[in-house]
């Protein structure tokens, strides 16, 4: 299974979510999601990747992608890719 222990919320680290993000460590939990820091497989570049708890949030993380995908500024995260990975089920 994709998610460690009770006692740690996220994926666990080593982890490659969609074949292509391999989970370092947790970054933060929130009230939706949790942050995870990732490497891209291909390029080793560092990035956060977005998972939810509860897959009835995927709209509201599809628009909070989109919105923040049109910020122009150097204090604003930059979206490089969202979508829904079947092997752990959820979006990100």
């Amino acid at each position: 299974m994709a998610l460690e222990s009770e006692s740690k919320i996220g994926l666990a680290p080593g982890f490659v979510v969609d074949g292509r993000y391999r989970v370092v460590r947790v970054i933060d939990l929130g009230g939706t999601g949790v942050v995870h820091h990732v490497e891209h497989v291909q390029t080793g570049r560092g990035l956060a990747l977005k998972t939810l708890l509860d897959t009835a949030n995927e709209g509201r993380l599809e628009q909070e992608a989109r919105a923040a995908s049109h910020l122009r500024n150097p204090h604003a995260v930059k979206v490089v890719d969202m979508g829904r990975a079947a092997d752990v089920g959820y979006s990100f």
